[in-house]
Order: structure tokens, then C-alpha cells, then sequence
């Protein structure tokens, strides 16, 4: 479906390129990975759309609903407002 290009998890930079819309999948190519060998992510829509993926290296999440406590290239901890 596209291509993500993640420039900064801890920033939340990337960058989406379409390539097919009846595409199945995403490849995600995070560009500051700390390890060499894990760079390319391949997942399916649902895993695209799931809070992890969009909470962790989008930063799509409600402000209103969580508060981002830690946030690094290796973790983000996120407390519920409720």
C-alpha cells in the first residue's frame, strides 16, 4: 500500500509515499534503527492501523485521553489522563 519512512521515532518524523491503493501491506523503513539488520517492518493494514504502530512510531494518539511520560527511540510510556 505505501511506503513509511521513519526518520525519527523519538521526534515522530516520517514520511508516507503511496505506491498501490489495492495493496495489502506497508513496508515501514526506520531510518535511525539501532540495529543494522532491523530496518524494514512489513505489516498488513490491521497491523498499520493498531494503537501500538500508531502510538509508538506515528505519534497518533488523543492528547486528551494520554500523556506521554518517556519517550526515546527505544521506548515510549504513555499514562492514561483518566
Amino acid at each position: 500500500n505505501s511506503i513509511v519512512e521513519i526518520n525519527s521515532i523519538k521526534q515522530g518524523e516520517y514520511k508516507i509515499t503511496p505506491i498501490d491503493d489495492k495493496a495489502q501491506f506497508y513496508i515501514f523503513y526506520l531510518k535511525d534503527s539501532a540495529i543494522p539488520y532491523a530496518q524494514f517492518i512489513l505489516m498488513d493494514k490491521t497491523m498499520f492501523n493498531s494503537a501500538y504502530v500508531q502510538m509508538f512510531f506515528l505519534g497518533n494518539y488523543d492528547k486528551n485521553l494520554f500523556d506521554l511520560v518517556i519517550n526515546s527511540r527505544d521506548a515510549k510510556v504513555f499514562k492514561l489522563k483518566i
